[in-house]
This record gives structure tokens, C-alpha cells and sequence, in this order.
């Protein structure tokens, strides 16, 4: 029976670099942030629902949803951000949950990157260990300018919008069986990341030798 990772934590806080390194020690992988956009292609319920919603200026000429002009339209409020939640956690909550049963059912391990979708989509009990990055604001607003080519009003707008879905993330890793927490604010160039178990000591290393920790902890919690 395989063993599923949640992959947690905020906007820009290393999730995706951590994600890259599992994955090269040979862990499957399932992007939550992926399954949410296929459910908006053309001809899906999701589009038709988002164009309602958002109107015409949010897609491309070919008809597809252009992801940037989207991101400016739900992150100007928090009722935008509600609105597109509305249209697409409905069908998240079937899928994900079915997708991390086929996982178990494959040997080996597989990581599920939700960020904080891990809470809001009651996923964090059924998934055997929480792998929560965190990362101080200024780094996060730092990584968002420099990453997603964002101005720093767009950025702190992004990562005000997202404050309260991470919140209720912290509260609901209560109940999580394992929780690991992974401080990716190492200084920059070669990326050195802390690694710290409930309970336990830091430990630091590059993203590849925290992602090896991480299995050790597994084998080691089975």
C-alpha cells in the first residue's frame, strides 16, 4: 500500500522546489494546482462558470482562460477570490480524494502539493504525513516580484488575499497524523533549507537532502 505526502504551505514559500525534489529521489507526484486548472479548459462546466463569472477579459483569443489575466481579476477582492473557489472546489473535492485513493493503491510514495487546499478541501486527514513549507513575508513578497514578474502593490495584494486560507490551514494541520515543517528562507543562491519534525531538532540542508530526510522519516514512522 503506498503512502501519500501532503505538500503544504503558502504562496512562494519553496513548495514547488521541494515538490522538484522529491520527485527526483523517484516520488510520484499530483498537483492539486493542476488538477484546478484542467478543470477550466474550454468546453468544461468550469469555463462557461468562469466567463460568467469574470467575464470575456480573462481569456486568451483562442477562447482558453489566460491564468494572469485571472489572477488580477480574483485577487483585486476578496468576493472574486470566493467567486472562483465557488465554481471550482466542488469538483475538487470529488476528484482529489479519488486521485490519492489510486495512490494508495500504487506502492511507493507520492506527493500531493495542495498548499492550502490541503485544509480547505479536507484533505489533511487523509493523507499519512503534512509537509508544511514556511517563509518569512518579505522573502515570499521578494520571491513573488522576482518569480511571477509582479509589481510589489500586485504582490502584497496577492499575498494579503491568501492570508486567510493559509490561517485556516495552520488550525486545521491539528489534525494531521505527522506534520513536518521545512523553513525554505535560507539565504540566497545554493538554497539551504531547515527541516524540523514535531518535537524535533532543525535540521538544514539543500532542498535534495531534506526531500532525502523526508522518506528517512517515513521508513522510519512505518
Amino acid at each position: 500500500m503506498g503512502v501519500v505526502i501532503g505538500l503544504t504551505g503558502g504562496i512562494a514559500s519553496g513548495k514547488s522546489t521541494l515538490a522538484a525534489a522529491l520527485r527526483r529521489r523517484g516520488v510520484a507526484y499530483l498537483s492539486v494546482d493542476a488538477a484546478a486548472h484542467a478543470l477550466y479548459r474550454p468546453g468544461r462546466p468550469a469555463h462557461r462558470a468562469i466567463v460568467r463569472a469574470f467575464g470575456r477579459g480573462v481569456l486568451r483569443p483562442g477562447g482558453a482562460v489566460d491564468r494572469t489575466a485571472l489572477g488580477r481579476a480574483v485577487f483585486a477582492s476578496p468576493a472574486a477570490l470566493r467567486r472562483l473557489e465557488a465554481i471550482l472546489h466542488p469538483a475538487l473535492r470529488r476528484g482529489i480524494p479519488a486521485a490519492i485513493r489510486r495512490c494508495r493503491r500504487r506502492r511507493g510514495v507520492t506527493v500531493v502539493e495542495a498548499g492550502p487546499l490541503l485544509g480547505r478541501l479536507g484533505l489533511v486527514r487523509r493523507v499519512d504525513l503534512v509537509v508544511r513549507t514556511v517563509c518569512p513575508g518579505p522573502e515570499r513578497l521578494r520571491r513573488l516580484r522576482a518569480t511571477r514578474g509582479l509589481g510589489a502593490a500586485a504582490a502584497r495584494a496577492r499575498l494579503r488575499a491568501l492570508a486567510p486560507a493559509e490561517r485556516s490551514l495552520a488550525r486545521s494541520l491539528a489534525g494531521a497524523r505527522r506534520v513536518i515543517t521545512v523553513d525554505t528562507s535560507g539565504p540566497r543562491g545554493p538554497a539551504r533549507y531547515a527541516l524540523r519534525t514535531r518535537g524535533g531538532r532543525p535540521w538544514k540542508g539543500t532542498p535534495t537532502a531534506v526531500a532525502t530526510a523526508i522518506l528517512r522519516e517515513i521508513r522510519r514512522g512505518r
